[in-house]
């Protein structure tokens, strides 16, 4: 019992730690711990894998190099098994992750794993919206929806619904652009060299 009950709280007690460095910036360090002797005895090959992809998604530059490193990351961790929920869990990393660097190739694929995922009509439609307007360049369709939903809105929702309506209105070239982009900012509570990630 003593070594079960310690074994979960020195598992919970790196998986977070971990997951705070990683959210602070500092992958670099968490990448270096992750390969250290405690990460491999403790945490299960998902946990590690998942951790080592968010580092990547996070201190990987978006050059050719670093967006290998992040696909060969991705992809050792999809070639796990898989339970329902970490399944789901790890397409929505990727998509973030490939979306935050606009890369539409991967973020197409992920979609169409995500139909097959367990994913709700809402949550692929809502996923679908966004690989639209952020990563595909298509996103006019939404453009009166979004204006006609944005002022009902409040707090994180309405700055996300911004942050949409700014990326929409600056592929046409629309002067709503910046204001939209730094309500955004202001409700999300980013700056704009990271909103996009």
């Amino acid at each position: 019992l003593v070594f079960t009950v310690g074994g979960f709280f020195l598992r919970l007690r790196l998986y977070r730690g971990l997951s705070a460095q990683i959210a602070r910036g500092e992958a670099a360090a968490a990448l270096e711990r992750l390969e250290g002797f405690w990460a491999r005895a403790v945490l299960s090959p998902y946990a590690r894998e998942r951790l080592c992809f968010l580092a990547l998604a996070g201190a990987a530059s978006a050059d050719a190099a670093g967006t290998k490193d992040l696909v060969a990351s991705f992809n050792a961790l999809m070639k796990l098994q898989l339970q329902d929920a970490q399944r789901a869990e790890a397409l929505s990393d990727g998509f973030h992750a490939f979306a935050a660097r606009r890369d539409s190739a991967h973020v197409r694929r992920i979609l169409q794993e995500m139909k097959q995922g367990g994913f709700t009509a809402a949550q692929l439609a809502a996923y679908r919206r966004h690989a639209d307007v952020v990563c595909l360049g298509c996103g006019e369709r939404y453009r009166t929806q979004l204006e006609s939903t944005y002022a009902t809105l409040s707090g994180r929702r309405r700055g996300y619904a911004a942050y949409l309506l700014a990326s929409i209105y600056g592929r046409a070239h629309d002067e709503r652009a910046a204001a939209m982009s730094a309500e955004a900012q202001h409700l999300l509570g980013l700056s704009a060299d990271t909103i996009d990630r």
